[in-house]
């Protein structure tokens, strides 16, 4: 979560990354549950996230396009260990980061 304020969140903003150590938990569908959640509570229709197994990274974008109906896409695996991957992976995070305080949080 991210939100301004001191004693009291103001206007949190709820984002989501699931881990995981291993492929036997595969997390897409956990991860795709909460952003259902974090959509309401931001009082949005869009929301991206990512889940991890070990060095591998997959994003996610989750869109509301009617009341209870979804509609997702997942992007490529981005592996961490990888250079260029490594790259990716930063410059996705430092956009959300971007588009965060765009939105004054």
């Amino acid at each position: 979560m991210v939100a301004k304020g001191y004693d009291k969140p103001i206007n949190p903003y709820f984002f989501i990354q699931e881990f995981k150590q291993t492929t036997s938990a595969f997390p897409e569908y956990q991860l795709l549950s909460e952003m259902i959640v974090a959509t309401r509570l931001n009082n949005s229709d869009q929301i991206k996230g990512a889940f991890v197994i070990g060095s591998i990274w997959v994003f996610m974008i989750l869109n509301q396009v009617d009341n209870n109906k979804y509609k997702y896409c997942l992007s490529r695996k981005y592996d961490a260990i990888e250079l260029d991957d490594l790259k990716h992976i930063y410059h996705m995070l430092q956009q959300v980061k971007r588009e965060l305080m765009e939105m004054g949080l």
